[in-house]
């Protein structure tokens, strides 16, 4: 999240070197791509920032994903174990009501609430995240706003432990990026003072 906030920071600074490197069409040659390589990570490095610092986390959270894809699909304790209120099996999706038609698509007539809650958590989180400053990475979050609705496709009939997973990592990550950002604001706020007096 640090990283995040930090390069949403450097976004004019890194805007400015890209049109110093770049030519009047805004492309780049080999060598002004490699000069501009090297002046950005200097720039990131100046100011503490990791450009892959994001990725460590989200590799941690695989090896829990299979371990829980695993437990819930093959542990005979978790069957029918019931968790809290409409959910009664980890194992299984969560079944709220039985609709009197089928889904299209979906061929249930279970309605499933954890996954429209995964999908409007995520949403959100996404609409919180830094707005990227560079054009590919722009795309990608627009990508990824249209991507949600079909995750939330695929996941209806995924067992209601794994969905509880994702919904409290969503969350998680929500109430941390609000937590950092708070933080990095305060830290900013005591830095400018400070700065203000020895110039």
């Amino acid at each position: 999240q640090r990283n995040m906030l930090r390069m949403q920071k450097l976004g004019p600074e890194l805007s400015k070197l890209k049109e110093r490197f770049s030519r009047k069409d805004g492309t780049m040659s080999p060598e002004q791509s490699r000069q501009f390589s090297g002046a950005q990570m200097e720039l990131m490095r100046k100011h503490g920032v990791n450009p892959v610092g994001c990725l460590g986390p989200i590799f941690l959270q695989i090896p829990i994903f299979i371990a829980l894809w695993s437990a819930l699909n093959y542990s005979f304790e978790l069957r029918q174990t019931p968790f809290f209120f409409w959910i009664q099996d980890l194992s299984t999706p969560d079944v709220l009501f039985r609709l009197p038609f089928t889904l299209p698509l979906l061929c249930t007539d279970a309605l499933s609430v954890l996954p429209l809650m995964m999908v409007a958590t995520y949403t959100l989180q996404q609409q919180m995240q830094p707005k990227a400053t560079d054009p590919k990475q722009a795309e990608q979050q627009k990508i990824m706003k249209f991507m949600f609705p079909v995750f939330g496709f695929f996941f209806y009939t995924f067992p209601s432990g794994l969905l509880l997973y994702f919904l409290t990592s969503s969350l998680w990550g929500i109430a941390e990026m609000k937590l950092v950002k708070s933080r990095l604001e305060a830290q900013d706020a005591e830095k400018s003072p400070v700065s203000a007096r020895e110039s």
